[in-house]
């Protein structure tokens, strides 16, 4: 009798050892607040590819991101949203109202998408991403946008941007920023050439530029 118990009691933990388990997922945060960031405005920057349209990058943070003043890297834990080359009319300076689309076109009302790219050897990530800097470090990652929307709403000194993006691992991110949004003039940064890939490449050591006019 002993050994029919014995029996099952084997065969359950045998069958419970075989049992598929699903991998591990990390659950990044879809759906942040920014709290505080600012515009580059760069003008014309690619007249010289017969193109008028202006072009700005925006640099988003949420809360509990910092800079930090004498190193200017970034420190603390959060979100930090990079869009580069959104293209506006020759005539605008700041972000117009209106609904702004991920493209590879330079049409106002669009933004270039995001992907890395490798210059002898050296990577940069160029275009539109999100650097997700995790407490656990194992997790902190840069994702590239390479869909999506953004809507700008000015109302009076505030500035409502509402994001809707595919990311490059086919997850999604929205989020929104609510607050005044400063305008920098770095049209005659002393550090052109590199610095418009990222006039703010915070997480890879590079410094703001010192050069920059406020405009807004």
């Amino acid at each position: 009798m002993q050994k029919l118990v014995l029996f099952p009691l084997f065969l359950i933990v045998l069958l419970s050892s075989c049992e598929k388990k699903e991998p591990f997922v990390y659950d990044y945060e879809d759906d942040p607040l920014y709290t505080w960031g600012y515009a580059d405005f760069w003008g014309n920057y690619y007249q010289a590819n017969a193109i008028d349209e202006n072009v700005l990058t925006l640099s988003l943070f949420t809360n509990k991101l910092s800079i930090d003043a004498a190193s200017g890297k970034l420190q603390g834990t959060g979100q930090y949203l990079y869009l580069e080359d959104i293209f506006v009319a020759p005539a605008d300076t700041l972000l117009p109202e209106g609904t702004y689309t991920v493209s590879t076109a330079t049409a106002p009302f669009h933004l270039a998408p995001g992907r890395e790219l490798d210059v002898d050897g050296q990577k940069f990530e160029i275009g539109a991403f999100v650097y997700f800097v995790e407490p656990n470090e194992l997790y902190t990652v840069t994702k590239f946008i390479s869909s999506g929307t953004m809507k700008v709403v000015n109302a009076g000194i505030i500035t409502r941007i509402d994001f809707d993006f595919t990311l490059n691992d086919s997850t999604r991110l929205k989020g929104r920023f609510e607050d005044p949004l400063p305008y920098f003039d770095s049209r005659f940064s002393t550090s052109t050439g590199e610095a418009h890939q990222r006039v703010t490449t915070v997480h890879t050591n590079r410094r703001i530029s010192s050069s920059a006019v406020r405009l807004q």
